[in-house]
């Protein structure tokens, strides 16, 4: 048995092909889209449907390039890659490899790790840490790393779950392992390129960004900010940041807005902006904006975010 999640698409029937979303959180990773031409009153009779479809189990993201739809869900004991039309919801191809991974809480047992679509690739990992490298054009297999294998690390609480990271013809992982912490591998073959750091795996997916007119890859592990040069995995800056509580998880994507860097964490952890010219704190606290899973947004000088946890109530708020 898998749960039936159903997957629509709404699109105004005068607009064009969407803009692309090719990776979670968006074109640059930081909750914002190109797209123009949206509605901003449904019409009387709600949006059109254009096509649905049931899918299975999974927390992962949908990623959209050049008209393919790529989603990535859990079918019985298969994960699966597919690959639909946008406009129409038809497949052109699937990709199916075996799981058996085990929600240890009894949640829902698919991915939780959102593909990535990077030129003619499409990259995922999965929730026991298989990352994959598939054809776009075809699905075809390119590379696999069994990332358990190769680096064992210690199981998170809900399984593998940040995803990766595809820039310059690589891509970037925190996998969790002792001396292991963070690995860039060749994008075209799977190779590792270098490893780095012990630090353990979170649930939030690492960005890249400018920071001082250079390059630099944020990761939020389970130990805090980490940033790094994408070309060697020298660390630049690291930062403690994390609950005293450790049943807890970091989950938030680092947000880079000019020079400055927001994290955010539940269990009485808070907001923390920094100042990457000498890493300084710009202010930080607990009140205004604690991100539990969901990373906020920056629009102009405001950020919008979910403040708290389901456990004791939430709520959408607008920052300064």
């Amino acid at each position: 048995m898998y749960r039936i999640c159903w997957l629509l698409l709404v699109l105004a029937p005068q607009t064009a092909l969407a803009a692309d979303w090719p990776q979670f959180l968006g074109p640059a990773r930081d909750g914002h889209s190109p797209e123009t031409g949206l509605l901003k009153q449904w019409p009387d009779a709600g949006p059109a449907k254009v096509w649905e479809r049931k899918v299975g189990a999974g927390f992962s993201g949908l990623a959209v390039a050049g008209g393919k739809l790529v989603l990535f869900h859990r079918v019985d004991n298969d994960e699966v890659v597919e690959c639909l039309d946008a406009k129409t919801g038809k497949e052109q191809w699937k990709h199916a490899s075996a799981t058996g991974y085990v929600d240890d809480f009894g949640f829902d047992e698919g991915p939780r790790a959102t593909p990535i679509i990077a030129g003619d690739r499409v990259y995922t990992l999965s929730a026991e840490g298989r990352l994959t490298c598939l054809d776009l054009a075809k699905g075809d297999k390119v590379w696999s790393r069994d990332l358990a294998t190769d680096y064992p690390f210690r199981k998170g609480f809900f399984g593998v779950g940040g995803s990766p990271l595809a820039d310059d013809n690589r891509v970037f992982v925190n996998v969790g392992a002792k001396g292991a912490g963070v690995v860039a591998f060749d994008a075209k073959t799977g190779k590792e390129l270098w490893k780095a750091t012990d630090d353990r795996s979170s649930y939030a997916t690492p960005t890249v960004a400018a920071l001082g007119g250079k390059k630099r890859l944020l990761f939020l592990t389970r130990e805090g900010l980490l940033v790094l040069d994408p070309q060697d995995g020298s660390i630049v800056h690291r930062q403690d940041f994390r609950a005293r509580n450790p049943q807890s998880v970091n989950a938030a994507t680092p947000l880079v807005s000019g020079n400055e860097v927001f994290l955010s964490a539940s269990y009485n952890t808070g907001g923390l902006l920094l100042n990457a010219d000498g890493w300084k704190d710009v202010w930080h606290n607990d009140e205004s904006l604690s991100n539990h899973y969901n990373t906020s947004v920056k629009v102009g000088e405001h950020l919008y975010g979910v403040h708290g946890r389901q456990e004791y109530g939430c709520e959408l708020r607008c920052v300064d």
